[in-house]
Parts: C-alpha cells; sequence; structure tokens
C-alpha cells in the first residue's frame, strides 16, 4: 500500500507513493531534494539529501569526527544501514563539511525488492 517501506538487499531504498494494478511507484530516498534522517557511526544525527543519480549529502558540524567508510543509518525505517561515507568535502571558510554517500550496492544487479510495513516509532 501507499506508504509502504522498499527494500534492496536489506538496505532501505524509499517508500511506495503509487500503486498500479501489476506494480507500484517507489520514491526513492536519494531523490533530488527528498530528506532522509540518519545516523553517522551511531553517534552524528542529521539529515542526508537525496542529490538524484542514487546518491546523497550531508552537511555536519566541521568539527564532527568522521571518516571515508563508516556507517550510515537510515532514521526512517529501524535505523537501517542506508550506505557508507564515500567522500568528505571540507571548506577552510565554512564551519560546515559535506558527507557524500551512496547506496551500497550497484542498482543495476537488483533483480527484486522487499516491500514491508512501515514502523511507527
Amino acid at each position: 500500500s501507499v506508504g509502504q517501506s522498499v527494500f534492496a538487499r536489506n538496505v532501505f531504498i524509499g517508500r511506495v507513493i503509487e500503486i498500479h494494478n501489476k506494480n507500484a511507484i517507489v520514491k526513492l530516498s536519494s531523490t533530488p531534494g527528498h530528506k532522509t534522517p540518519v545516523k553517522i557511526n551511531d553517534q552524528i544525527i542529521s539529515e542526508a539529501e537525496g542529490q538524484g543519480g542514487l546518491s546523497f549529502k550531508i552537511n555536519i558540524p566541521k568539527d564532527a569526527e568522521v571518516t571515508t567508510g563508516d556507517p550510515i543509518y537510515s532514521m526512517e525505517y529501524n535505523n537501517s544501514i542506508i550506505g557508507f561515507v564515500s567522500a568528505i568535502d571540507v571548506v577552510d571558510t565554512s564551519s560546515f563539511k559535506t558527507v557524500l554517500f551512496q547506496y551500497p550496492f550497484n542498482f543495476s544487479e537488483i533483480t527484486f525488492v522487499q516491500i514491508r510495513d512501515s514502523i511507527v516509532e
């Protein structure tokens, strides 16, 4: 049904937004401008913004400790993994740094997804 959570390889990727006779439309969490509450490294709570192209960015305080490869969890569905830090962009004149990440698999290799009831926390 509309609003159900969608997973690929046990990774939360989005929500059902439309249902038709034999298929459904899913809005990916990486859709440009879509905001997803996330946790980095079980410590930093922030909001990831979809960038399109299956990628995300997160702006966090410059002094927050984060390294390439750190896990990122979606707080939108039971703290399930959503990706790993792939790059960190630091600008000397800013008090924030930008963390970039993508889903942890190649979408062209996905042959099916799981649709689960949403969890209300």
